[in-house]
């Protein structure tokens, strides 16, 4: 986390000599919060002893949800907690587990069983009768509904999870404040000792301040409003269109777009025609799409409480 370019007087003393990539880490964890900023207490910071590049073997689900259990949720009770789809954080309940593809055919009864998913009409003997892939066909007709490991424990503390979409980090506020964070310290970081670093860490978290954290979290639900807008423009959209398709079928059904030439060329000017009508419905989407997005470009978006965005993914499920 240093700058990579830096001025220098071309001798080696003058350099910083950054040491080698595989050495320990600092895994952190903070919450934040509208009205506090920081949440205090709230946080979660330890060297990291495994060297590889990837260190979810100590910042895993049973490491997290202790931490959430112990020290975050039950300060927030009552609210909202919105966190990313990284996979130890979508850990799935036992009960939701749906089979998989690496099961056998004995497994694939035993889930069919324990889920009441069989076959009423199926012989006692299906087991055997079966094939692997009917059971398999029959278990992915019943998969269950996502059901995470976080969502039960944040329900003992009356808090409702909020999960950010994969490869979205503008809908997720601490994604930003990572950003700023991590630009700290790539040019503060000059002494490359953890001790340093856990210290620099602390610094620029607690700069992030309520107003700080409020503005990222306004333009995280701004753009999730967006993309609302825009998927339900979206279906405006594609309707209208298909209106227009079913104009042009109505039009050549009534002989508007007939030829009258002879018959020698009546082929190729099918064709043209063919052609040209493509033409005209695309340029109507085109023009629709337009109109819509223009349309939807001058609504502004007054609403950002976190209520109605909760209350919007309930509606719908997600």
């Amino acid at each position: 986390m240093t700058p990579r370019r830096i001025w220098t007087d071309k001798s080696s003393r003058a350099r910083l000599k950054v040491p080698s990539r595989k050495r320990a880490r600092i895994i952190t964890a903070y919450v934040k919060s509208r009205k506090t900023g920081l949440v205090p207490g709230a946080s979660l910071v330890f060297k990291g002893k495994n060297k590889t590049s990837d260190y979810h073997c100590e910042m895993n689900s049973a490491v997290w949800l202790k931490w959430l259990q112990d020290q975050v949720l039950p300060k927030i009770g009552g609210g909202v907690l919105v966190v990313d789809r990284a996979p130890y954080h979508m850990k799935l309940s036992e009960e939701s587990r749906p089979a998989n593809s690496s099961m056998k055919k004995s497994q694939l009864a035993d889930w069919l069983e324990e889920h009441d998913a069989a076959q009423t009409n199926w012989p006692p003997t299906w087991r055997q009768a079966k094939t692997v892939a009917h059971v398999r066909a029959q278990a992915a007709k019943h998969r269950p509904t996502p059901r995470y490991l976080v969502q039960d424990l944040a329900e003992e503390f009356d808090v409702s999870i909020i999960s950010c979409p994969v490869a979205h980090p503008e809908l997720n506020p601490i994604e930003m404040v990572w950003g700023t964070v991590k630009v700290a310290l790539r040019y503060a970081n000059v002494a490359f000792n953890l001790t340093r670093l856990q210290e620099l860490v602390d610094v620029e978290f607690n700069k992030m301040s309520a107003a700080i954290w409020a503005k990222n979290e306004d333009h995280a639900i701004s753009m999730e409003d967006h993309f609302m807008d825009i998927a339900a423009m979206r279906v405006e959209v594609e309707d209208r269109a298909d209106e227009m398709d079913i104009e042009l079928e109505d039009a050549d059904s009534d002989g508007v777009n007939d030829c009258t030439s002879s018959e020698e060329d009546g082929e190729n000017e099918r064709d043209e025609d063919e052609e040209d009508t493509e033409w005209i419905r695309l340029c109507r989407r085109g023009h629709a799409l337009i109109w819509a997005l223009t349309e939807t470009c001058y609504d502004g978006v007054t609403d950002f409480s976190m209520s109605r965005r909760l209350a919007w993914r309930q509606r719908f499920n997600l």
